[in-house]
């Protein structure tokens, strides 16, 4: 009798050995769960800053510009966070830079390295101000003053027949002076007024004096129309 209750207690016991272990367990697992799940959103946090920014081969970009680009928003750097892909995707599509590479340095580091494009030309255009090329023809910026004096400047092109078919007010005085300089004997206007009241001016002088053509908007735009029956 006493051995056959002596061998259910242990069972008992052994029992609730094991469903202690089994709670301990679980508790345990969900701790390390919930640890894990509020340690990761604590690292992925806005807020919370991991790293540094390094940037190379130019001035025209800030830390603050790379933050942004790699995804953190107006938030500190968070490596965590942070994307080289997206950096790199977003500085090929930036007409400034020829090339960029973004890449993880030890210990904490986001590097960017940029190769700037050269200027080649300026080509000075209708609306006071130049056309910043590279050596393969890309626009890199829009500037009312020519900051670099070793990229020559393209100020006038020689030429027969002028058409402009841009915008109102596209040719000023001086410039309809140019074209008449460079040679070109007629302008015929394609764009609603495209040359200003100087311009016309200027034209109006050289026809005078040397025969020179001006088709105005509303003549060049007149068309045809076929006659009443």
């Amino acid at each position: 009798m006493d051995s056959s209750q002596s061998f259910r207690e242990q069972v008992r016991r052994r029992r609730r050995q094991k469903i202690w272990r089994l709670v301990k367990l679980v508790l345990f697992t969900a701790a390390s769960a919930a640890a894990c799940f509020y340690g990761w959103r604590f690292l992925h946090s806005p807020s919370f800053a991991f790293g540094s920014v390094s940037i190379h081969g130019t001035s025209l970009l800030t830390e603050a510009d790379v933050i942004s680009l790699a995804g953190c928003g107006k938030g500190p750097l968070n490596l965590f966070n942070a994307s080289t892909s997206r950096v790199r995707e977003a500085l090929s599509h930036d007409v400034r830079f020829q090339n960029a590479e973004a890449a993880y340095r030890f210990p904490a580091t986001l590097q960017v390295s940029v190769e700037e494009r050269q200027p080649a030309l300026y080509v000075a255009n209708s609306y006071r101000s130049y056309l910043k090329l590279d050596y393969n023809g890309i626009v890199i910026s829009v500037t009312t003053t020519i900051p670099d004096a070793k990229a020559p400047v393209l100020a006038g092109v020689k030429c027969d027949i002028a058409l402009p078919c841009a915008t109102q007010n596209e040719i000023n005085g001086e410039e309809a002076k140019t074209l008449i300089a460079n040679g070109c004997w007629c302008v015929c206007e394609g764009a609603n007024m495209p040359s200003d009241a100087d311009a016309i001016d200027a034209y109006e002088k050289a026809r005078v004096e040397s025969g020179f053509l001006y088709m105005p908007a509303k003549a060049a735009n007149a068309g045809e129309r076929e006659p009443p029956l």
